[in-house]
């Protein structure tokens, strides 16, 4: 993956070539001295449904007459400020809240910088939350194309839906309102590298409140797909909830599967990833199963999921565990069944976890996805055939993700943490 300082750098010629002008950023500092894993916050600790923490965000889009007649955009050129003052991204974590994202540099490749931020990588899926006193605010990313962004002003989305990302260069989100006020901002970006913030500069910028953090481990379910990362499964968890959640999602992984490429995936259990979890946060910890391990035996599975939330309680000993059973994909196949239920009876022998959630098969009474089909070879035996793309594809759409984060919502209420 390209480096910030080389990604500028093209993206400076492209802007150069087209009479573009550009922010000048910068050279990056040398990388920090590794900070000291956060140790889980206290403000959440105590036993109470987990319901009890939701501050869930609104469906409703926000008034679009707040804004200036342009409104919320993606631009490529500079917008304009009457006296525009900037925020580094080396300086933002002391002025925004970032959610889902660590500045630790220590982790190795072993973690798939699904929420590392440090310049040298581009994170998945993160969100920066803020306090904006003011008219004028405008966010300067380094995107790639893949991903998307989504804006929430007050807790109501800017859009119904994350709005995607097509090319390659600096961007500009910009948020230009129609009158001075006070108002909360969260920004969700995926596969985009903060740069600065840009704000008229006579605004405020204050950091949110903290959120509970919420913290899912899995596979590409977790970390997005098909031109929806930010709009992965997690971001519906978030809207539902209002939790802060991080994603630690890596594709084609699982309790046993890992995958050998340059990026060094690894197992849901490995050291690597574990590493990255202490790194985080975390009042609670959602873990999937996945169809990525159905090349395994239930006991083998069995087993890796025992000695995974077994290590997570050796470095985490006070982070409490949510295990989700393999996603609702290849229902009906007999193997990934029984996985299922080994993957039951392992967390209900754990004593870090707090509930088992069954999306497979809702202990009995149906599957959250169902039936064989897909969007592209429908079969008309279940609602397969509107929520998973293709065999080629085997992933949930943005209708999908949306049902299944609300599902995930109302699953994890009335579970203790």
């Amino acid at each position: 993956m390209l480096k910030r300082r080389t990604f500028l750098g093209l993206a400076a010629a492209g802007a150069a070539a087209a009479g573009t002008a550009l922010v000048v950023v910068p050279r990056l500092q040398p990388e920090p001295v590794p900070q000291t894993p956060a140790a889980t916050p206290k403000a959440f600790a105590g036993s109470v449904p987990l319901g009890e923490r939701y501050t869930p965000m609104s469906a409703s889009v926000y008034d679009s007459r707040n804004f200036t007649a342009q409104g919320v955009s993606i631009r490529t050129a500079v917008p304009e400020f009457k006296q525009s003052a900037a925020v580094l991204w080396q300086d933002l974590p002391g002025v925004v809240r970032l959610n889902g994202a660590t500045t630790l540099t220590s982790l190795d490749k072993d973690f798939s910088g699904s929420n590392r931020l440090d310049g040298s990588r581009v994170p998945a899926a993160y969100d920066i939350e803020f306090w904006h006193e003011g008219t004028h605010l405008a966010l300067m990313v380094a995107s790639y194309p893949g991903g998307d962004w989504h804006v929430h002003v007050d807790d109501q989305p800017v859009t119904e839906d994350p709005q995607q990302i097509k090319d390659l260069g600096p961007r500009f989100i910009d948020i230009p309102f129609a009158r001075r006020g006070r108002r909360k901002i969260r920004i969700t970006l995926a596969l985009s590298d903060l740069v600065q913030l840009l704000h008229e500069k006579d605004d405020v910028v204050e950091p949110a409140e903290e959120r509970f953090n919420l913290g899912v481990l899995g596979d590409s379910w977790v970390y997005g797909s098909t031109g929806y990362i930010a709009g992965a499964i997690p971001h519906w968890i978030a809207a539902a909830t209002g939790f802060a959640v991080w994603r630690n999602g890596q594709s084609g992984t699982g309790y046993a599967n890992t995958v050998v490429s340059g990026m060094g995936f690894g197992s849901y259990g490995s050291e690597g990833r574990i590493k990255a979890l202490a790194a985080q946060p975390l009042d609670a910890l959602l873990i999937y199963g996945t169809f990525n391990d159905a090349n395994h035996t239930p006991e083998t599975i069995g087993t890796a999921a025992k000695a995974c939330y077994a290590a997570i309680a050796k470095q985490l000993p006070s982070l409490p565990l949510i295990v989700a059973g393999v996603e609702p994909y290849l229902n009906g196949d007999p193997n990934l069944d029984a996985i299922n239920q080994a993957i039951r009876e392992a967390a209900d022998a754990a004593p870090n976890v707090r509930g088992f959630i069954d999306w497979r098969n809702g202990d009995g009474t149906g599957g959250w996805i169902t039936g064989t089909g897909t969007v592209a070879t429908p079969a008309g035996n279940g609602t397969g055939d509107k929520y998973i793309y293709s065999r080629e594809d085997p992933h949930p759409n943005l209708a999908a993700n949306k049902m299944l984060g609300a599902r995930f919502a109302e699953a994890m209420a009335g579970i203790k943490v």
